[in-house]
This record gives C-alpha cells, sequence and structure tokens, in this order.
C-alpha cells in the first residue's frame, strides 16, 4: 500500500512539474513586438496588429505556434528570423475560434536600401486570408494572402509549407513587388491557395527572384497564372513539380506576363489547366522566357496551347529539349504560336490531341525556327501535326522527325513551295524504347540518332539531356530530347 501511494505521489509531482509548460501561452495585446519567442512560452495569442519595427529584430525558435485570434496582420519592418526544424516546425495561423489571419506585410520605402532580412525555415502557413473589404474598390495591400512584400531584398522561404491561404488581389499565398534581389523561395510546398487575381500561389512584379525544388499543388487563379504570375520579372524557376494547377484565364501553371524575363528550367508540368489559352504555360506581352528541359505531361487549355501558348508579341528566347505529352488544347495539342519569332528545338512532342494542329499551331507575323524535334502519334481530325494559319509567315524546319513528313505541315497554298527548302525531314518511326510506358528515349536503331546539324547559331543545347545524359554523344546530336546512350 506505501508503494501504491508512493508512485501516485510521484505521478502527481511530475504531472505538477510539467504543468506550466502544458498550459503555457503567450498573449500578444501590444501592437509592439521584437527579441524573441520560446517554444515553452508558445503558443503565441495574436490579439491586435503588430508591428516589428524597423531597426528591431524577433526571432522564433523551433516549437513556436503563433496563433492569430482575430483578422489581425503582422507588419515588418525590422529583421525576422523563424527557424524551425524537420520534426519540431514553426507554425503561423488562427486560432480555432477564428477562420482567417491577415498575413504578413513586409515593406520598405521606396529604394530605401539595408542588411535586414527575413528568413522562414520548416515553417507552415495557413488560412490567411488578405482583402480590405468585398465591397470597396481593390487597393494594392490586397496582395498576398500570406506575405505581401515591396521593397524588400533580402527574403527566404525555405521547407516551408504555404496551404490553404485566399488573396483578394493577386498571389493566393505570395505578393513580391519591386526589388527581391536576394529573394528565394526554395523547397517548399504551395497547396491549395487561391487568388481572386492572378497568381494562385504567387504574383512577382519587377523582382529578380529565385524558386527552386517546390511543389505546386491544386493552386487555382481566377484570373491567369494558376501556380505564378510574374510581370515585369527576372525570376528564375527551376527544378520544380507543378500539378493540378488551374487558371480560370491563362496559363494553368505559369503566366510569364508584361516583358518578363523568365527562366523556366528543369521542371515538371502535369494536370494544370487554362479554360483559356496555356495549359502549362502562358508567356507574352513583350517577355522574354527560356523554356528548357522541362517535361509536360496531361496540360489541358480549352483553346490553344495544351502545354505551351506564346501570344501578344511574347519573344521566348527557345523553347528547347523539353518532353511534351499527352496534353490536349483545341488548337495546338502540345504548342501555339502567336505573333512571335521563336527558336522551337531538340524537343520530343508525342501523343498530343487537339481539334485542329495535333502538335502545334502557328499564327505568326514573324520566322519561328524548327529544328531537330520529333513530332509523332500526335492525333486530331485534320490529321496535320503542324497547322500554320494561312496569311501568316511560314517556318523554317530543319532536322526534324515528323510523321508523315511534310505532308503532315499544312500552309496556305501559295506557301507550298517553301517546303521544298525543308531539310533533312525524317518522317519514319523514331522507334522509342517504349511507348506503353512513355519512356520515349531512342533505341539503338533509331533513325533520329546522330542527325541532327547545328546550323542556326541561335540554337546552345544543354550540357545533359532529361535523363542526364551528355547531350551530342558523336559528332551530331541526336533529334529530340533525349540523347542515346549504349548501356555496358
Amino acid at each position: 500500500m506505501h508503494n501504491k501511494f508512493s508512485a501516485i505521489g510521484l505521478i502527481f509531482s511530475v504531472l505538477f512539474l510539467f504543468l506550466p509548460e502544458l498550459y503555457a501561452q503567450t498573449i500578444i495585446d501590444k501592437d509592439i513586438v521584437s527579441g524573441k519567442w520560446t517554444k515553452n512560452l508558445s503558443p503565441y495569442i495574436i490579439t491586435c496588429d503588430i508591428l516589428l519595427p524597423y531597426g528591431a529584430s524577433l526571432s522564433i525558435e523551433e516549437g513556436v505556434r503563433v496563433e492569430f485570434a482575430g483578422y489581425y496582420s503582422f507588419t515588418v519592418k525590422g529583421a525576422l528570423l523563424a527557424i524551425g526544424t524537420p520534426k519540431d516546425s514553426i507554425f503561423f495561423t488562427s486560432t480555432r475560434e477564428n477562420k482567417y489571419w491577415r498575413g504578413i506585410k513586409i515593406t520598405r520605402n521606396f529604394m530605401q536600401l539595408d542588411d535586414d532580412s527575413v528568413f522562414f525555415a520548416y515553417t507552415s502557413f495557413c488560412n490567411a486570408l488578405n482583402t480590405d473589404s468585398l465591397d470597396e474598390e481593390f487597393n494594392e495591400i490586397e496582395n498576398g494572402g500570406v506575405f505581401y512584400i515591396k521593397n524588400f531584398n533580402f527574403f527566404i522561404l525555405k521547407h516551408c509549407n504555404l496551404k490553404n491561404n485566399v488573396s483578394f488581389g493577386d498571389g493566393g499565398a505570395v505578393y513580391m513587388a519591386n526589388g527581391a534581389e536576394h529573394a528565394r523561395i526554395e523547397q517548399c510546398v504551395f497547396e491549395n491557395n487561391f487568388s481572386f487575381g492572378s497568381g494562385g500561389a504567387i504574383a512577382f512584379k519587377k523582382t529578380q527572384a529565385r524558386v527552386s525544388d517546390t511543389y505546386f499543388l491544386n493552386n487555382k487563379a481566377q484570373n491567369s497564372g494558376g501556380a505564378i504570375f510574374t510581370s515585369r520579372d527576372k525570376t528564375n524557376i527551376l527544378y520544380n513539380i507543378f500539378k493540378g494547377n488551374e487558371a480560370l484565364e491563362n496559363g494553368g501553371a505559369l503566366m510569364i506576363d508584361f516583358e518578363s524575363k523568365a527562366r523556366i528550367l528543369d521542371n515538371i508540368f502535369q494536370e494544370n489547366v487554362a479554360l483559356n489559352n496555356g495549359g502549362a504555360i502562358q508567356t507574352g506581352s513583350n517577355s522574354a522566357s527560356f523554356i528548357q528541359k522541362n517535361r509536360f505531361s496531361n496540360n489541358v487549355a480549352y483553346m490553344y496551347g495544351g502545354a505551351i501558348n506564346v501570344d501578344d508579341f511574347g519573344f521566348p528566347l527557345n523553347i528547347s529539349n523539353n518532353l511534351i505529352y499527352s496534353n490536349s488544347a483545341k488548337f495546338g495539342g502540345a504548342l501555339a504560336l502567336f505573333n512571335t519569332s521563336v527558336f522551337v528545338y531538340g524537343n520530343t512532342i508525342v501523343q498530343n490531341t487537339a481539334i485542329a494542329g495535333a502538335a502545334v499551331f502557328m499564327s505568326a507575323e514573324a520566322p519561328v525556327s524548327f529544328s531537330g524535334n520529333i513530332l509523332y502519334y500526335n492525333a486530331s481530325p485534320d490529321s496535320f501535326q503542324v497547322l500554320v494559319k494561312s496569311g501568316t509567315f511560314p517556318p523554317n524546319i530543319q532536322y526534324c522527325c515528323i510523321q508523315n513528313g511534310v505532308n503532315s505541315v499544312r500552309l496556305a497554298s501559295e506557301d507550298e513551295e517553301i517546303k521544298s527548302y525543308w531539310m533533312d525531314i525524317i518522317d519514319t518511326n523514331p522507334l522509342f524504347v517504349e511507348l506503353s510506358a512513355f519512356d520515349f528515349k531512342l533505341q539503338e536503331s533509331s533513325p533520329c540518332i546522330d542527325m541532327w546539324l547545328l546550323e542556326d547559331e541561335n540554337i546552345v543545347l544543354p550540357e545533359f539531356d532529361l535523363a542526364g545524359e551528355q547531350r551530342k554523344q558523336n559528332f551530331y546530336p541526336d533529334i529530340g530530347a533525349f540523347e542515346f546512350t549504349l548501356d555496358f
């Protein structure tokens, strides 16, 4: 009996020892914050709009929960460091009693230069909603569900999750404008974010940010750019996965607009939808995109360009070394090219479908150069792999493998003579390794091996192909996105 009571006493002693930590919380009811937020005083309950002033700093340690008890925002004008761990993340969210909070505003005066930085790692953000009023005229501050960032350079999100956030402007989760020369978004997840404007997950305007190794899943924009929207921007978009994003206008995953110069390299675009043009990517308005070594599959545009639509005097440097398969659109199952000069080379374009122009639809007022591409097994009722609208500039096609050869490229009757100038068009089966398994590498007996002569100075091949093999194994590179290699 004595031992039993001793054990009970020990249990109560332990409980008493840990009760302060079990029930600890900190109420933030003053508008100025700084210093350090610690796990043992978490959660931090925010009961008013709060401000980190210029010249001050705040650090948030792993395991801290920041919960907003009303529709309040956090304005950051100083330096903020929030570093969680894989096993002990930091959380920004609303309390159970309140559905939404109003996000984080990171601002500087125009051209204000300093070394302050904002760095979040292993941090989750959810249930943020940014709007002034549904009944009032739109205000710029409505941009960015979680983050509204302006005139600020040193911003990093790494290993962060941003889910179920809403903006009544642009950027369902993140809006970034003016500067951001050292802005990085790396190894993050953006899921189920929504914008009533453009950029279901992110909107960039006049920035030089980098987005890499990040997963964009089921984000949606009321306008354009289901995942990302850019305007007058120089963004690098590298090694990301875009899946199931949707735009009710253009660019199911990406909208590259208004003089943007985006580098879009080594990404995967899958099952994105645009209710207008560009199932995965729309680029236009004097933008200059570099689209290389990406994989596009099962993207849908209800009108033009199942994978990519180039329009309104967009001038991509090139669309090169991409694998584009199983996409669909009304016009141009893989690509639609309007009013622009484009270099399209070294791509494998297969199994796409359209009502007209199974692989490519063109209505160009400037020359389009096609070189080193495979266009095969694309299907449309008109049976043309490439459809060029009457009255527009005919393309220059060289060293391509096209199902049914030049006969599957439809030109206006007055332009038919130009086909006689097209060089080395292969019309036989490219012999993929295994079509049913979507393995579009070349067999050893493929007619595409060593058949691409690089005669155009605008063609700059990547060092490696999509399978990681050295490009240009022999004297000439292979046609398509993959180089044949022998396995020893």
